[in-house]
This record gives structure tokens, C-alpha cells and sequence, in this order.
């Protein structure tokens, strides 16, 4: 397995989906707390990845 394939398969960590959101979501997210599912559901469209 490539790690393009591997990391398709990983679920993003929080860390991951904050630095995604800070680049790409029109909202803004916390540096801590939950992760609103309209941040991950936005996440996972755009990457193809699921979150953790």
C-alpha cells in the first residue's frame, strides 16, 4: 500500500481538519472543543478523508 492510498484511509485527526479549516472554511473553528459536523462533513467533500 502507498501512503496516498494509507492516508485516504486514516481518518484526519482534529489537528488536520483545524488546519484545513483555517485555509478553506468560511466559518471560523475553535483551537479546542468540538468540531461542528458542517466543519467535518465540509472536511471529508472536499478530501475524501473522514474524521476521527
Amino acid at each position: 500500500m502507498n501512503d496516498e492510498t494509507n492516508q485516504a484511509q486514516t481518518p484526519a485527526t482534529p489537528k488536520e481538519v483545524r488546519a484545513w479549516a483555517a485555509e478553506n472554511f468560511r466559518g471560523t473553528v475553535g483551537a479546542r472543543g468540538r468540531i461542528a459536523s458542517d466543519v467535518k462533513d465540509a472536511f471529508t467533500a472536499a478530501t475524501g478523508r473522514q474524521t476521527a
